[in-house]
């Protein structure tokens, strides 16, 4: 009796923990609780629109998998999920703006939002503009460690 509560718990753990580590890794969740409050990006946006075309062309799986190792699994705080940081790069490409400038135009613009892998309108950043060049330079940094060997 006593083992089987402790083997329930040992499991139970065990998949707990390793939800939190690919939360960690920058992985957004499969599925999404929604709040009665907010409003879902499919609901008003058109799906025809070049954003949400090329978000469903890119595949982010394997994005998510080729940028997993620039994330450090042991880090106490909570990643910026790597769609959101691939999407924001990709973004700022496109467009042609900085790094404040992407932030700010995807706090307004709900296919920004989507493209970045958001389900529902978001009226805060995800992150500031000092975390993209984080972001950029640690990966950066890791690619021209690998090459250089």
């Amino acid at each position: 009796m006593i083992f089987n509560k402790i083997l329930l718990k040992s499991a139970y753990l065990v998949v707990r923990n390793l939800q939190i580590i690919e939360h960690m890794i920058g992985k957004k969740p499969a599925e999404y609780q929604m709040s009665i409050f907010e409003v879902v990006l499919e609901s008003f946006i058109d799906m025809n629109h070049e954003l949400v075309l090329l978000s469903k062309y890119i595949d982010w799986t394997e994005v998510e998998s080729e940028l997993a190792e620039y994330y450090c699994v042991d880090n106490v705080c909570q990643s910026i999920p790597i769609r959101t940081m691939v999407g924001m790069m990709l973004l700022k490409s496109i467009y042609n703006l900085s790094d404040e400038g992407v932030v700010s135009r995807w706090l307004e613009n709900p296919n920004m939002q989507y493209f970045t892998g958001e389900k529902v309108f978001q009226k805060r950043p995800p992150m500031n503009s000092m975390d993209m060049t984080k972001f950029l330079k640690r990966i950066c940094e890791k690619e021209w460690k690998k090459s250089s060997r």
